[in-house]
């Protein structure tokens, strides 16, 4: 057991996405002594990240998180208690508040915690273990899962750095940073083996494929690539918004099958397909270099800076059917690859399209009561934004929505 993991299961308690075995697992690893130096830690990185101008509230006293601390590993923290009313500690994420909660909740300390927003609402405490906090979602962050050839499955965020897997004498390796790479030095088979990366909703993750081939994944999407490219093109199949620096190779080009509907052709070059089945087409906009976009008999060879946009008559809700059309169009690029770089950018999108992203960043379901207005906005905000600071900004735009749970409410 290490940090990571057991940052990976509290995210996943308090965001209430963990699964019967996870519950289990973070349970267990509660109850172990060595666990309290880690569970420190990651609240000390809470406290420390804290921007005194982002927040107005919350605001709790020292004593409930030493309470927390002193529970978990009494001997430790007990000589930092004072004896005088220990100060408050101002301004904390309400994100630090959700971890503090949930220990407390797993340890069973009955201490109240009082804290309360700059908007002078009543105050509220902790019931049956748990604090009560607006509702809120924080944002996604890199997580991923890895399906190995023989069907196994390895969870990326949570595990531990170095080799996960040895695939055909290819080595799959995980950085430092968090990122995934083959190691080929190895290969000894020539059977093609097959891995796929998939991001869940509130999910990214970035790999460097076995050509050298960059790729990052955004929420809710995936690729499947060989381990090792073997054969006259490097083949790969996405779903979902996947940005590419394709490795230049001319005697082998790169190829993206996409639902089996659109082939994009490269040999060296950087691009962005989007291809969610939602949005009912597919835009494959160009960065650099050139590409090839096929539907059917149609193909475009595009230049940087514009977008090749697939659509198919009859085509709805993303089930394919009826005549292959595909057009070009000159757009912002910067704008088309924020979600690459940390933004959201809603200049000129309308609030479907904006909510759509939303859907998938923070891992919401959506209902509309009635047709919304169609509200053009414009600028972007860093995507490590919780979620009801992104509603405040949609409310200020005009946007009738609520958040009651996981559930977006749009009026």
């Amino acid at each position: 057991m290490n940090l990571t993991s057991l940052q990976y299961y509290l995210d996943r308690y308090t965001l209430g996405t963990i699964t019967k075995e996870e519950w289990k697992e973070f349970q267990r690893l509660l109850k172990d002594p060595e666990s309290s130096a880690m569970i420190q830690e990651i609240m000390d990185k809470h406290v420390h990240e804290t921007n005194e101008e982002e927040f107005d509230y919350p605001v709790i006293t020292e004593n409930v998180l030493l309470a927390v601390l002193t529970e978990i590993n009494k001997n430790s923290f007990e000589e930092r208690r004072v004896a005088s009313a220990a100060p408050r500690v101002h301004l904390l994420r309400r994100r630090f508040l959700r971890y503090a909660a949930a220990v407390l909740f797993m340890v069973g300390v009955g201490t109240v915690a009082y804290f309360w927003a700059s908007n002078k609402k009543a105050e509220q405490t902790l019931a049956n273990g748990i604090i009560q906090l607006p509702a809120d979602i924080p944002p996604g962050g890199d997580r991923a899962i890895l399906t190995l050839s023989d069907g196994r499955k390895i969870i990326l965020d949570s595990a531990a750095n170095g080799q996960l897997a040895n695939e055909g004498g290819v080595h799959v390796m995980k950085s430092a940073d968090g990122k995934i790479a083959y190691d080929l030095k190895g290969l000894t088979s020539k059977e093609i083996m097959w891995n796929t990366m998939s991001t869940p909703r509130g999910g990214q993750y970035q790999v460097t494929l076995p050509d050298g081939t960059k790729v990052w994944l955004n929420a809710s999407s995936s690729i499947t690539y060989p381990t090792a490219f073997i054969t006259k093109e490097r083949k790969v199949k996405i779903d979902g918004e996947v940005y590419f620096e394709v490795a230049k190779n001319t005697r082998q080009p790169f190829v993206v099958d996409i639902h089996g509907e659109l082939l994009v052709q490269v040999v060296g070059t950087s691009f962005n397909i989007n291809s969610y089945k939602n949005e009912n087409v597919i835009r494959t906009t160009l960065a650099e270099g050139s590409v090839k976009v096929i539907a059917g008999n149609k193909q475009i060879v595009l230049k940087p800076g514009y977008q090749a946009v697939a659509a198919f008559s009859g085509r709805q809700s993303g089930s394919a059917g009826g005549e292959r059309e595909i057009r070009t169009q000159l757009v912002n690029v910067d704008q088309t690859i924020a979600w690459k770089n940390g933004f959201f950018n809603f200049e000129d999108l309308d609030t479907y399209a904006i909510i759509r992203q939303l859907e998938r960043w923070y891992d919401i379901k959506v209902q509309y009561h009635e047709p919304i207005h169609n509200i053009i906005f414009q600028g972007q905000i860093v995507k490590d934004t919780n979620l009801s600071d992104v509603i405040e900004l949609l409310q200020k735009g005009g946007v009738k929505c609520r958040l009651e749970g996981r559930t977006l409410i749009v009026n």
